[in-house]
């Protein structure tokens, strides 16, 4: 998940339009507080999340190390991927390719990631 600060960024880069809703009336500094503000509260409720980092083999195996556990994709003997967290197998769902078990890892990831911050 990755996120900018869009409307921060539309008003600071805005051109001062009496149609595009931003105050005319705002001093250089008034405006970059108000970007500032704008852009916290985005950041707050659109938090970037890194992406996870594979290694190993990705012929059987590969894993990575987070906060939160280790995430391993295994290939099966099915040749099937199953995805598991510190050793455990995370879910029923088997995937039929590499990159759809990363993609469901990585939001796996994100929701755990998301589950521990304060979002107002």
């Amino acid at each position: 998940m990755k996120t900018e600060p869009m409307e921060a960024l539309k008003f600071l880069y805005s051109v001062e339009d009496p149609t595009d809703n931003i105050p005319m009336h705002l001093t250089p500094k008034d405006k970059a507080d108000h970007v500032c503000r704008l852009a916290f509260k985005e950041g707050q409720s659109n938090p970037k999340i890194k992406q996870l980092e594979w290694r190993g083999d990705v012929t059987h195996r590969i894993k990575t190390n987070t906060s939160i556990g280790e995430y391993e994709v295994y290939k099966s003997i099915n040749g099937d991927y199953l995805f598991y967290i510190d050793g455990i197998k995370a879910t029923t769902i088997t995937f039929n390719s590499l990159e759809k078990a990363k993609a469901f890892a990585q939001k796996d990831f994100e929701a755990r990631v998301k589950k521990c911050l304060i979002i107002e």
